[in-house]
């Protein structure tokens, strides 16, 4: 029973935290550090890819190019977090 008492608190938490734009806030920190954590682990060997590809390109600028994009990407999909408007502790 106090397992479900936490869970119901933690779920007010969490709703709490969403109405007032904390929690999505914290989801868009959270998206860029995992933006920056995995153009770093795919730097490597998408830019290996992309230098085999293109052979007069340097490597390091291919390195670049990569973890730009994974950047890029990032960018391009960080309107799914936002998708409405935050309407703080209000009822509506």
């Amino acid at each position: 029973m106090a397992d479900l008492v936490l869970m119901g608190l933690f779920a007010g938490f969490v709703r709490g935290g969403w109405s007032t734009g904390f929690v999505r806030r914290l989801f868009g920190l959270l998206f860029v550090a995992a933006s920056f954590v995995i153009g770093a682990y795919l730097r490597t060997p998408i830019g290996a890819i992309v230098g085999s590809t293109f052979p007069e390109m340097p490597k390091q600028y291919a390195y670049d190019r990569v973890q730009r994009g994974v950047h890029g990407a990032r960018h391009g999909l960080q309107p799914l977090l936002a998708n409405h408007p935050l309407e703080g502790c209000r009822r509506g």
